[in-house]
C-alpha cells in the first residue's frame, strides 16, 4: 500500500513543424519545402534514389519523416503526443503488425519491438525486459493494460501467464526504453510498457476465431454494439497448450486459461465521457518443481500443477475542455490468486487503485500535467 504523487512540466517539444513526408511501401515521397532566397527549391524527388542523387542544398529544404512519426502515443509524458514529437525512445506496436505477425500471446508480440528482450523459458513462463537485468523475476520494467498497472507485489514484476489479451482488440502498444519513474513510479527503472485496447466503439459487431493443431488449440469470440450515446462488448477467449519435451525429463508446464471480458464506452455530454470494464479469468499453467534427494543425483523433478485465477474491473471518467485542458480520473479494484497445489505455496491479493491526472495550459508556451495517486 502506498502514495505517489507526480508534476511535469513545463515541456518543451522537440520537434518544430509537422512532417511532410511518408513512408510507404518502402518508397519516399517527398514534397518541397518553401523556397528559399539561397537556393531553388528542389524538384519533386519521387523516390530514393532520387534522393540520393540530391546536392546540399535540396537536402537542406526538404523534410524526410517516416509515417510511425505520426503514431499517437501517451505514455511518455501523460498526455498525447506523437513518436515524432516525444522526447523518448518510443515504439509503437500497431494491431496491424500483430495481425500481420500471427502472433498469439503479448509476449510474442512484445519481440516485434526493438530493444525488448524475451526469453520464453517454458511453455508458461518468460523472462522480459529493457535494457538488460533479464530474468523471470525481473522488477525494473513497468507494465499497464488500459492503465492498469499488472505487477505483482511479490516480486514487484509480472506473471505473463495470465496477462491474456484478446489481440484483436488491441489498438497498440506503447514501449518505452528508459527510465520512466518520474512519470510512473518505482518499477518504470529501464522501461514502460502501456498496452492500449481499442474503444468499443471499434469493436462492433460480431468476431469469431478457432485454431487446432497437435501442440495448441484456441478459440474466442466478442460481440459488441452501439447504444445511444455509447457502445459496449463482451469476448470470451479459451486456449490450451501442451507441454514441451525435455531431454531425460518431462518439462510439466501444460497451460489452460479460459478468459471472459468486457468493456462499456459512454457518451454523456460533449466534454464527459467514461468507461468501465472487467476481466476474469481461470485457468491452469504446470511447472516442474525440484526436490532434495538423499542419494545420488541428489535432485529430483517432479509435476507441481497451479491454479491461476483473477479478476479486476477498471472505472475511468474523463472531462476534456480543450486538447490542452482536461482532467480524468481513474479506479481499479484487482484480484489474483495463484495456488501452488504440491508446494502448498498460495497467494491471494487483493489491489485496490485511485489515480487523478490534470493537464493545463499556462500562458503560450507552457504545459502542466500534474496528478495523485494512491494503491
Amino acid at each position: 500500500m502506498g502514495g505517489q504523487v507526480f508534476v511535469a512540466g513545463p515541456a518543451l517539444s522537440v520537434v518544430a513543424q509537422e512532417p511532410r513526408a511518408t513512408l510507404q511501401d518502402s518508397r519516399y515521397h517527398l514534397t518541397d519545402a518553401p523556397p528559399s532566397p539561397d537556393s531553388p527549391p528542389p524538384d519533386d524527388l519521387a523516390d530514393l534514389n532520387e534522393l540520393l542523387d540530391a546536392d546540399i542544398s535540396q537536402l537542406a529544404t526538404t523534410d524526410i519523416v517516416a509515417e510511425s512519426f505520426s503514431e499517437a502515443v501517451t505514455t511518455v509524458e501523460r498526455q498525447e503526443s506523437t513518436v515524432g514529437r516525444t522526447p523518448a525512445p518510443i515504439y509503437v506496436i500497431t494491431s496491424e503488425m500483430i495481425r500481420r505477425s500471427g502472433v498469439r500471446t503479448i509476449p510474442d508480440a512484445l519481440r516485434l519491438a526493438p530493444g525488448v528482450h524475451v526469453a520464453q523459458i517454458d511453455s508458461n513462463k518468460w523472462a522480459i525486459s529493457i535494457r538488460g537485468f533479464n530474468g523471470r523475476f525481473s522488477n525494473k520494467l513497468l507494465v499497464q493494460i488500459d492503465g492498469r498497472t499488472v505487477y505483482t507485489p511479490l516480486f514487484a514484476g509480472v506473471f505473463w501467464d495470465v496477462q491474456d489479451v484478446l489481440l484483436e482488440d488491441v489498438s497498440r502498444i506503447e514501449v518505452i526504453r528508459g527510465p520512466g519513474s518520474a512519470m510512473w513510479g518505482a518499477n518504470a527503472v529501464n522501461g514502460v510498457i502501456n498496452i492500449l485496447t481499442k474503444s468499443s466503439r471499434e469493436t462492433t459487431g460480431f468476431f469469431t476465431e478457432a485454431g487446432e493443431g497437435n501442440e495448441r488449440s484456441f478459440a474466442s469470440a466478442r460481440v459488441g454494439g452501439d447504444t445511444q450515446n455509447g457502445s459496449w462488448r463482451f469476448f470470451t477467449k479459451w486456449f490450451d497448450r501442451d507441454a514441451g519435451r525435455g531431454v531425460g525429463f518431462e518439462p510439466q508446464d501444460d497451460w489452460e486459461l479460459t478468459h471472459l471480458g468486457f468493456r462499456v464506452d459512454q457518451q454523456v455530454n460533449s466534454i464527459d465521457e467514461f468507461t468501465i470494464q472487467g476481466d476474469y479469468y481461470d485457468g491452469d499453467a504446470g511447472t516442474q518443481a525440484v526436490f532434495p534427494l538423499a542419494t545420488a543425483p541428489f535432485i529430483g523433478r517432479g509435476a507441481d500443477p497451479q491454479t491461476i485465477a483473477g479478476g479486476n474491473i477498471l472505472w475511468r471518467y474523463a472531462r476534456k475542455y480543450s486538447a490542452d485542458d482536461q482532467w480524468a480520473l481513474q479506479f481499479y479494484y484487482d484480484q489474483t490468486i495463484r495456488h501452488l497445489r504440491t508446494q502448498g505455496f498460495r497467494e491471494d491479493r487483493h489491489t485496490v487503485d485511485v489515480d487523478f491526472q490534470r493537464q493545463l495550459k499556462v500562458g503560450l508556451w507552457h504545459q502542466i500535467v500534474w496528478g495523485m495517486a494512491y494503491r
